[in-house]
C-alpha cells in the first residue's frame, strides 16, 4: 500500500488522543469533553 493520506493521519492521531485521554487517573474537563467529540467524529468516519 501507499502511504497514508493526511485524513488517514488526522483520524490516527485523534484516535490516540482519545486513547491517552481514557488513561489518565485525572483527565481535565475541557480534555473529556474533547474526548467525547472527537470519539463522535471518529465513529461517524468508519
Amino acid at each position: 500500500m501507499g502511504e497514508e493520506t493526511v485524513y488517514e493521519s488526522m483520524v490516527s492521531e485523534l484516535a490516540t488522543f482519545v486513547r491517552r485521554t481514557a488513561e489518565k487517573d485525572n483527565p481535565l474537563p475541557a480534555e473529556l469533553n474533547a474526548m467525547v467529540e472527537i470519539a463522535k467524529l471518529l465513529f461517524r468516519t468508519i
